[in-house]
């Protein structure tokens, strides 16, 4: 089923800017056991999304209940939610772009994730570089090219690619954020210029924070990574995932023995169940 602004429909304008330009932003939400996981932190996300794009959507509350409403009847679902500017005339300029849509729709939650959790992943080093943007500020805008460019040139020995800047600095891998252990450290990628910053994330980071963890936010090249005990990655589907090896090239594969990952994902998932 699929909502555009509010109403049943599975068409869109041709002069949507979000086909022509990729003008706009999305979440995608995990419905699991009948909840909505971080419902008020994807909403939160949107409205940062439009802040930082100038999308004047306002429609919040409305929003909030078609996203209760279109996944009413389904204990397991992923709600992906849609803000484009709305339809525009030829060229960049956003002048006349005047009323945004929104587009809401229900997907299955993906199977592969729960093997993942219980054997991990290997990880290895996309080709693809991220470009440096700091007016991007993390959101998730439609426009995702860089992101299918590393699924069309990923090895098929590897389960995920990590993703760098153009300076090798560690960023995020495909479609998950990432964070690692060096000895008694716990680091995450700054995504200031680049990357994404998932609602995931900023959970673990109050997760960690709550549990008396710090963690560190760091540029630091994709070679840190070798002297890591623990890797994980997240997103708000897969919540978080261990990394079991690292496939940097043909001749060097760094086997991660995750030390600390049991106890961490216990409370982190404790705490999207409200339970910690």
């Amino acid at each position: 089923m699929t909502l555009v602004n509010g109403k049943p429909s599975n068409q869109l304008d041709i002069s949507d800017r979000a086909i022509a330009y990729g003008d706009g932003c999305f979440t995608t939400i995990a419905k699991v056991a009948g909840t909505i996981q971080l419902l008020d932190c994807h909403i939160e996300r949107l409205k940062n999304g439009c802040l930082a794009l100038d999308i004047r959507f306002d429609d919040w509350n409305s929003l909030e209940q078609q996203i209760l409403e279109i996944s009413a009847p389904i204990k397991n679902t992923v709600i992906k939610v849609i803000i484009s500017r709305g339809v525009g005339g030829r060229g960049y300029s956003t002048l006349g772009a005047e009323h945004p849509n929104s587009i809401l729709s229900l997907h299955d939650l993906p199977t592969h994730y729960d093997r993942w959790q219980d054997q991990g992943i290997r990880l290895g080093l996309s080709e693809v570089k991220l470009a440096k943007q700091e007016l991007w500020q993390g959101t998730k805008t439609l426009n995702r090219l860089e992101q299918i460019l590393v699924k069309q040139n990923s090895n098929d020995a590897v389960d995920d690619e990590l993703i760098c800047d153009t300076d090798d600095m560690i960023i995020e891998t495909s479609a998950a954020n990432i964070f690692w252990r060096v000895e008694n450290q716990w680091f995450t990628a700054d995504l200031v210029e680049s990357g994404v910053v998932g609602v995931m994330r900023n959970h673990v980071m109050n997760a960690l924070a709550n549990n008396s963890i710090k963690v560190q936010v760091v540029r630091a090249h994709y070679s840190m990574l070798a002297y890591a005990s623990d890797v994980f990655i997240c997103n708000s589907l897969m919540n978080v995932i261990p990394v079991r090896e690292i496939v940097f090239d043909s001749q060097q594969v760094q086997t991660i023995n995750n030390e600390r990952f049991s106890h961490i994902a216990g409370f982190i998932n404790a705490s999207l169940n409200g339970d910690g």
